[in-house]
């Protein structure tokens, strides 16, 4: 995946150039993925409750969850991190910016027919493996909430002087998705 990554931004490159842009003109910013399930500590529902798979839409045990939480977002996002100073490009990080909002996550829902609360619903799309709430493609990705979120988190990037920054909710508001922050990132 590196080397897609890195051939994509030298694309946008030669592209912008092709248009006349020179480097210095624009700033390219490459976002990491945030963790669309939580650790398997933070299920709303035990493992072992059957309605965990069929009636909550959460069919991940523990051990997967923790794999795809704590080893495969964080590749994902050392590795975007990596192309992103090869390249000379800003990096916003949001491994963490949808925390406590992943499918299946501890005191949170499903968006129901009552229409969405950010405070309590998923920023994701549920696994959909019988396309009730969009196409299968649609699943596991931010919903409303979450591109509002991660929205916000580009803005103040955008805003705030080149370099890399991490993303995360700030917890004084009121679960509002454009409440956001961003902090200088390790």
């Amino acid at each position: 995946m590196r080397a897609q990554v890195t051939a994509v931004v030298d694309d946008i490159r030669a592209t912008m150039r092709a248009a006349g842009y020179a480097d210095g003109y624009y700033r390219l910013i490459l976002q990491s993925y945030p963790s669309p399930i939580p650790g398997g500590e933070s299920f709303r529902l035990n493992q072992n409750d059957s309605d965990r798979m069929f009636k909550d839409g959460c069919p991940f045990n523990d051990r997967d969850a923790d794999w795809a939480a704590y080893t495969l977002v964080p590749k994902i996002g050392d590795m975007v991190k990596a192309v992103a100073g090869a390249r000379g490009t800003d990096y916003l990080d949001l491994r963490e910016a949808l925390a406590g909002h992943e499918v299946c996550s501890l005191g949170t829902e499903q968006v129901g027919q009552g229409g969405p609360d950010p405070r309590e619903h998923e920023w994701f799309r549920f696994l959909d493996y019988v396309n009730t709430q969009g196409t299968l493609e649609e699943s596991m990705h931010p919903n409303a909430h979450g591109q509002r979120a991660m929205a916000a988190c580009l803005g103040l990037v955008a805003a705030a002087a080149p370099g890399r920054w991490s993303c995360t909710q700030d917890w004084f508001g009121d679960g509002d998705p454009s409440r956001m922050r961003i902090r200088p990132a390790a």
